[in-house]
């Protein structure tokens, strides 16, 4: 006898649809609609639900469920068909609907029963789209096989996050991946696109927070990709471009843009200690070098006019960074959670900072900010900075918000020593942030070095070549008077320097006293080697004063004038965080839905 089961509200994961379902196991032939306005579902012989899509007789098609909920009590293997029948016409299968393979897990973790089991997943050739989220959270799903011959062109948004693919070939059809189309695959270790791919756009984050995936090959006629598309990524090796793409490229398993004016993502597991950006790099873009493991320096050319959010996230062995002097702009966190970073000197050229742009740099002791960091909005510091002893403000006239700071509970604000450029700045930021004001110390523009104005490595004076007592010039070694110049070439009394003005041997820094090169500024007022005295300037040696007695010039700055690490108070006991907050704008994965409305 044909059986025909007609309902008015088929019952689906403890959630009621309208609908007229259709059980067509043997028989499709006597159907009569409730509704015909209500959808139209049947089940095949495996209990896969269809949703009739287009009744047209030139274009019948379906898609796989409902769209709005998972297909319960299927086999842990499914095979989808090219073509279904149902009341006496054939349907292509088209489409694959929004849940139809979701798996739901309870409050305690455990797989509820409505939800999808499959593991293995074969699609026909006749499959065009996958709809957003088809298989969100679908996480006994290990592997979903597509025909070569594919006609599926596109993958929706959070097709497959959180399933449990392993592995996915993406048939030579496809021309669009949905944003955070494979987000949180912890398994998926392999993604194989072929050269003859048609692939033009990834979306957002397609990619991101992957575990196991170790390289990724971007076709030629990919002209989009959206932001963060690898974040998280932390097996990631290397990254290849095919040569005829007009838009991306890679260098060295780096991908950039095509001109490589930007830097996309430096892959989180590529093996190198130091990295020198291109030149041609303007553009650091969001979460590029996120989750490195290798990485201890990185150098920024000067042609650098931004730092996007979260470039520098969570590197957890970086210990340098310098920064180019045409940098204008560092995003939000741009600097988050670099436990090993010692040292941040911001250039003169930057004007604008996204929110909360230094968060958990526990390592840090000392950061100065060049002459445009004008403005400290809230958060402009935060979570543990329990190594900072020295925060120095270059430029004048600050405006401090009064949370600019939002130090953990392992920051002991009493053991930094702020540097400001005014008196009136002193009493703004001893106001605002509730310092001792024995804690805020002030040194004119000029006393205090900005980075534009740090001689390179190459101009300042190493050790090696610091004139030792045995160097200096004796008696005996002072150039007789045929050796002198003539009058007209030698400078007149008024220019020769006295003695007093000549610094001796004695009253040089030694290697442990010289500041590092990016600290240093060697004053202007400093002759040159063109300018030092001709022998017939100088005193006979009965007049020339010992060593001893000779005092520094009195425009350089003498030790007792600069700060040096012993002057600098540090903590006496510093908490070992057992927890690092993290800030409320980052995305962790438990705050990602999880849940399907």
């Amino acid at each position: 006898m044909k059986k025909v089961l007609l309902l008015s509200t088929l019952i689906l994961v403890g959630c009621h649809i309208d609908s007229s379902v259709v059980e067509a196991s043997d028989i499709r032939d006597e159907v009569v609609m409730l509704d015909t306005e209500q959808a139209t579902l049947f089940k095949d012989s495996q209990g896969v639900i269809y949703k009739i899509i287009n009744d047209k007789e030139s274009q019948l098609e379906v898609q796989v469920g409902d769209g709005e909920q998972p297909i319960p009590n299927l086999s842990t293997n499914v095979i989808i068909p090219s073509y279904v029948e149902f009341d006496g016409k054939e349907y292509a299968v088209t489409r694959v609907g929004s849940f139809a393979f979701t798996t739901y897990e309870d409050e305690a973790g455990q797989i509820s029963e409505a939800g999808s089991n499959v593991e293995t997943l074969s699609l026909p050739s006749s499959i065009r789209k996958i709809e957003e989220k088809a298989f969100y959270s679908a996480i006994n799903l290990m592997s979903v096989s597509i025909p070569k011959e594919s006609q599926l062109e596109s993958i929706g948004d959070n097709a497959f996050a959180f399933s449990g693919l392993n592995q996915f070939s993406l048939p030579d059809s496809v021309t669009t991946i949905g944003k955070n189309a494979f987000t949180f695959n912890h398994s998926l270790s392999s993604f194989d696109i072929s050269k003859a791919s048609k692939l033009t756009s990834i979306g957002e984050g397609a990619f991101r927070t992957n575990k196991k995936l170790r390289s990724f090959y971007l076709p030629k006629n990919v002209t989009t990709i959206g932001a963060f598309p690898f974040s998280g990524a932390i097996a990631l090796e290397d990254i290849s471009v095919d040569d005829e793409n007009q838009v991306y490229s890679s260098n060295e398993g780096v991908l950039f843009n095509k001109n490589q004016t930007e830097l996309i993502t430096y892959p989180a597991d590529k093996y190198a200690k130091e990295y020198v950006v291109p030149d041609t790099v303007t553009l650091i873009s969001e979460n590029a070098f996120e989750y490195n493991t290798g990485l201890k320096k990185i150098a920024l050319n000067n042609n650098l006019e931004k730092i996007d959010n979260l470039a520098f996230k969570n590197m957890l062995k970086l210990e340098e960074v310098s920064l180019g002097n045409k940098i204008e702009h560092i995003g939000r966190l741009a600097f988050y959670s670099i436990p090993n970073l010692k040292s941040l000197t911001i250039p003169d050229s930057v004007v604008s900072y996204g929110k909360n742009p230094f968060y958990e740099l526990s390592g840090l002791t000392d950061i100065t900010f060049g002459n445009r960091t004008q403005e400290i909005p809230n958060g402009f510091m935060g979570g543990d900075f329990a190594s900072l002893v020295s925060v120095a403000f270059s430029a004048p006239n600050l405006s401090v918000s009064e949370e600019a700071l939002n130090f953990s509970s392992y920051t002991d604000i009493n053991n930094i020593q702020f540097v400001v450029a005014t008196d009136n700045d002193k009493v703004k930021l001893t106001n605002a942030l509730k310092l001792d004001e024995n804690n805020v110390l002030v040194e004119t523009p000029s006393e205090v070095e900005t980075p534009s104005e740090v001689e390179t490595p190459s101009e300042v004076e190493t050790p090696s070549e610091v004139e030792t007592p045995s160097e200096v010039e004796t008696p005996s070694e002072v150039e007789t008077p045929s050796e002198v110049e003539t009058p007209s070439e030698v400078e007149t009394p008024s220019e020769v320097e006295t003695p007093s003005e000549v610094e001796t041997p004695s009253e040089v820094e030694t290697p442990s006293e010289v500041e590092t090169p990016s600290e240093v500024e060697t004053p202007s007022e400093v002759e040159t080697p063109s300018e030092v005295e001709t022998p017939s300037e100088v005193e006979t040696p009965s007049e020339v004063e010992t060593p001893s007695e000779v005092e520094t010039p009195s425009e350089v700055e003498t030790p007792s004038e600069v700060e040096t690490p012993s002057e600098v108070e540090t903590p006496s006991e510093v908490e070992t965080p057992s927890e690092v907050e993290t800030p409320s704008e980052v995305e962790t994965p438990s705050e990602v839905e999880h849940q399907v409305k």
